[in-house]
């Protein structure tokens, strides 16, 4: 008994039409969707930027409110130790009294919050930092005196001398020194993008950091 082979089944030539007309379709109606897309970007683009920046306008206010609350930064804080000596002399006698003082010496820099400007921009927000300033220091002696004299005894007067002097040495050390003042603008930077990041719940916020004698006139505000 012979068996038929069975033959391959052919779809119908109009079956073969449908999907090439629908695969032409689908093309066209993606080519129809780009070009509309394209055609939109500039129009809609703006609406984006505004929405981003609308979410840096609210994160910049609540920043602001948090600083006001938060008082003054102290960005870093300067400890330096030595031994000031004073000397006193006298005509054809020489040194009738050296006196040697341990201290040590703090000082910090920072600025008041309150004094801190931002600006939420497209894509960031531009901090505008005031000039760092000296917010505290003291000096204290750490031992015992050592005092040398010859005829001349130490009073009290001239040791409150000494140490107002011996302050005023390291302090005027600090405040001229372009190294120091540069480390406590570096301190402040970083201290500010962690509390930012606290304050805000945002890690990685796109800020700047200005000084504020370079922000615009038009910025400032009456």
């Amino acid at each position: 008994m012979m068996s038929t082979v069975p033959q391959p089944h052919t779809p119908p030539p109009k079956r073969r039409k449908s999907r090439l007309v629908k695969y032409l379709l689908r093309i066209l109606c993606t080519t129809i969707a780009l070009l509309l897309a394209l055609s939109l970007l500039p129009a809609v683009k703006p609406f984006l930027q505004g929405l981003v920046q609308n979410k840096y306008v609210l994160t910049s206010t609540r920043l602001t409110h948090a600083m006001q609350e938060a008082g003054e930064l102290n960005a870093v804080t300067y400890t330096d130790t030595g031994v000031a000596v004073s000397r006193t002399n006298a005509l054809l006698v020489g040194t009738v009294l050296k006196v040697s003082i341990p201290y040590e010496y703090k000082i910090g820099f920072g600025f008041a919050l309150k004094d801190v400007v931002l600006q939420a921009e497209n894509d960031s927000i531009t901090v505008y930092l005031p000039e760092i300033k000296m917010l505290h220091d003291s000096f204290t002696v750490t031992g015992e005196p050592m005092v040398e004299s010859f005829l001349y005894e130490l009073t009290e007067k001239h040791y409150q001398q000494i140490l107002d002097k011996e302050t005023l040495r390291c302090r005027n050390e600090y405040l001229e020194s372009g190294e120091y003042q540069q480390s406590a603008w570096d301190a402040a930077c970083k201290t500010l993008t962690g509390l930012f990041a606290q304050w805000s719940g945002e890690d990685n916020l796109p800020l700047t950091f200005v000084p504020k004698a370079e922000m615009p006139a038009d910025s400032i505000a009456p």
